[in-house]
């Protein structure tokens, strides 16, 4: 038993679930004191998002409104679904979450957080144009914050407590930056709308 958990090498530890590398290098997941072989944690998942999302306009509304995908992703987590987990285990660690969960349920081709920050700065060059070079740099650190950890990232305040955002006055200077809370809140749904523009319509509405 001692030679077995030596040989147990944790990846990943979170609510709800444990991944492995158990011998000869066979990645398992437990999930609820449950163990499951990848493929089977992949179709546990599976299973799990098909009783929560109905449809890919469901998904749409649901990733559209950041309260609501929030709470959705925290039950995912309450239930061992954890998205970060399951890109690793599909070969895609770099696929933005709306677009890991489109393909699993709809089969919709997979993007990266970075084939999605470029296409915003590539498609709406003038959003940020628009900006003096102390908002414009702000903005651009947003992206690239969305580029390493997602969409959430930029759209949780405590975002403007750490480094370059404490040279600019933390969150308080970053509203003065924009002239308003209104203004850099319109900034950072622009942002959004910019990444996921097939969400347009249903974050406008």
């Amino acid at each position: 038993m001692e030679r077995e958990i030596k040989r147990k090498r944790e990846l990943v530890k979170a609510e709800n679930l444990e991944v492995y590398i158990a011998e000869e290098g066979i990645i398992k997941a437990n999930v609820f004191g449950n163990e499951l072989l990848e493929a089977e944690y992949i179709e546990y998942c599976k299973n799990g998002l098909i009783k929560r999302v109905t449809s890919l306009n469901h998904l749409r509304k649901i990733w559209s409104d950041p309260k609501k995908r929030r709470k959705f992703k925290e039950d995912l987590k309450k239930a061992g679904i954890d998205l970060n987990v399951l890109s690793k285990l599909i070969k895609k660690p770099d696929a933005d979450e709306f677009d890991l969960l489109a393909h699993v349920l709809f089969n919709a081709p997979i993007l990266s957080r970075d084939e999605r920050a470029r296409a915003l700065l590539d498609l709406r060059r003038e959003f940020f144009e628009r900006y003096g070079s102390r908002a414009r740099e702000v903005l651009l650190e947003l992206v690239d914050r969305y580029r390493i950890a997602g969409v959430d990232e930029i759209t949780d305040p405590r975002i403007f407590r750490t480094p370059p955002f404490d040279k600019m006055g933390y969150l308080k200077g970053v509203i003065e930056i924009f002239g308003g809370l209104d203004q850099l809140k319109d900034a950072i749904r622009n942002i959004e709308l910019g990444l996921y523009p097939e969400l347009e319509g249903v974050m406008l509405s």
